[in-house]
């Protein structure tokens, strides 16, 4: 049966993502499977469905979630996003350390490359509003701090990061060139 995390009442969505954080904690991403998703959340595939194209996609949409409101809010400096982000990644420590061993193209490290790549774009499409289209050098620059982005969650989960909050946020954020501030 589910344990919900506080006693007041929580939506669909928020049950079938906590039965796949519960899971996650008792085993290993590849090896759950929708139905154990949907036997923990005790809801029909029918509302899975409803709610998640699959369970790449519960992982994808926890992320993001747990970062929208940082990525957006557009009173936070860049510094003080990469802060929030590394932030919000060390409070669900538990939930990324079960799905950043995912491979292949659904992979979390994808996800992670993909929005991230968005960030940098939308930091750059902000400071130089009246560019028409991105620069190939700046979208290469994105691709490139997106792989680092990436890589550094993958290491800092996983727990052999070696740094303090502090000096990966600083480093993170002293290699991001001035252009995707």
């Amino acid at each position: 049966m589910i344990v919900l995390p506080e006693e007041h009442d929580m939506d669909t969505k928020g049950i079938i993502i906590e039965a796949m954080k519960q899971l996650l904690a008792e085993q290993r991403f590849d090896k759950i499977t929708v139905q154990n998703i949907i036997d923990r959340a005790h809801c029909s595939r029918g509302t899975f469905y409803r709610h998640f194209k699959d369970k790449y996609d519960i992982m994808n949409y926890y992320y993001l979630e747990t970062n929208r409101d940082i990525l957006s809010n557009s009173e936070l400096s860049g510094r003080e996003k990469t802060e929030a982000i590394v932030d919000s990644v060390l409070k669900n420590k538990e939930y990324f350390g079960g799905v950043v061993d995912v491979e292949g193209i659904n992979s979390f490290r994808n996800f992670v490359k993909q929005c991230s790549k968005q960030f940098y774009l939308a930091v750059y499409r902000e400071k130089f509003i009246t560019c028409a289209s991105i620069p190939a050098e700046i979208d290469f620059m994105t691709d490139f701090l997106a792989e680092g982005c990436a890589a550094t969650i993958d290491k800092w989960v996983i727990g052999d990061g070696g740094l303090s909050k502090e000096q990966l946020v600083d480093s993170l954020y002293r290699m991001t060139p001035e252009e995707l501030r």
